[in-house]
């Protein structure tokens, strides 16, 4: 069997390192007797989107969050009743890398892959990306010896989620995999093998049948976060999607990693945690209901512009346009194919 398009399905914690993992927490004092991060510290991303004005926090609502698990000290993050792990799974597909004929710093696109088979929940070794994920829709506790070091000596908190009662169901669709060594390629990082988190077609249209089904079991109303992109949507998890939107569920995916915005992994559980709140309160909303009220209601955000923020210790400024290096937004991600493994 042929993996279709290898480079269409990595979750950005390929790109990117979190905080969560590096922080040294004391998560058994902090949540001690809690069940939610609902009295927590509010955060700048809810005040954006005015969650303080809605008395719905999310309670009753599941969510499946496909990405790459959660670590296994996650009790140190998140109440303990927020996180099902008893119905958590994950799925995995071996995959045999091949070295591109034409290009040396290339992996050619079409790897083979194996079985399919079901495994844990637990998370990736070289990515929390899911338990980062998790963190924006639940909230989660805080406390970081480097914020001392940086020379701000914060106390231990507990910061509130944007939907801090939902039920969380970790799904692992994203796995590590070793990348063979490409000794002629002139890049003196990529001569040696290393290791990459990403998922197959297969795993993540499972994990989506997965939480469809669970919510036909009764796990309703039932949301499913994929914060994960590529170029293209592979038929398989369109078919996964269609059957997933049939049967009632709602489904928040980042559709690509756009060039000229950052954060879409950040963004999707923003939109999947809106539509738990408006899910607790009318749990009988479609999937295209519930899309229309995000979309009509949304504040559009210009083609081109800037914005200052406060990034650390000093001001800088943030700017965007449609211009990715020549290609207009949205052709880049078309040209870039399986050189996205590099």
């Amino acid at each position: 069997m042929k993996l279709p398009s290898l480079s269409a399905r990595f979750g950005l914690a390929t790109v990117a390192a979190f905080a969560l993992a590096a922080s040294a927490l004391a998560g058994d004092s902090i949540l001690k007797g809690l069940s939610s991060t609902a009295g927590g510290y509010s955060t700048w991303d809810a005040d954006l989107i005015n969650v303080e004005q809605v008395s719905q926090t999310g309670k009753g609502v599941y969510v499946a969050v496909l990405d790459t698990g959660l670590v296994p000290n996650w009790k140190d993050y998140f109440p303990a009743d927020r996180i099902d792990t008893k119905d958590g799974t994950g799925f995995d597909q071996p995959v045999s890398f091949k070295l591109s004929k034409d290009d040396p710093c290339g992996i050619d696109a079409g790897a083979e892959v194996g079985k399919l088979s079901q495994s844990t929940w637990v998370g990736s070794t070289t990515s929390t990306h899911g338990t980062h994920v998790a963190s924006t829709i639940l909230g989660y506790a805080y406390r970081s010896n480097f914020d001392a070091v940086g020379g701000f000596p914060l106390p231990a908190i507990v910061v509130r989620g944007i939907a801090p009662d939902v039920t969380v169901i970790p799904v692992r669709v994203l796995a590590d995999y070793q990348v063979p060594a490409r000794p002629h390629c002139p890049d003196p990082a990529l001569q040696a093998s290393g290791t990459v988190n990403f998922g197959t077609s297969g795993m993540i249209a499972a994990g989506i049948r997965y939480a469809t089904n669970l919510k036909l079991a009764g796990y309703s109303p039932m949301v499913i976060n994929m914060s994960l992109g590529g170029p293209e949507l592979d038929p398989e998890e369109k078919a996964a999607i269609d059957y997933a939107i049939a049967n009632g569920d709602l489904k928040g995916r980042n559709p690509g990693n756009f060039y000229y915005v950052g954060g879409t992994s950040m963004a999707t559980p923003h939109v999947v945690s809106v539509a738990a709140l408006m899910l607790q309160k009318n749990p009988a909303l479609t999937q295209s209901a519930v899309e229309w009220i995000l979309k009509s209601s949304a504040l559009p955000l210009s083609a081109a512009g800037s914005r200052a923020i406060f990034d650390s210790a000093a001001p800088a400024m943030v700017t965007w346009d449609t211009d990715c290096d020549g290609a207009p937004a949205g052709a880049r991600d078309a040209l870039r194919g399986p050189r996205s493994l590099r």
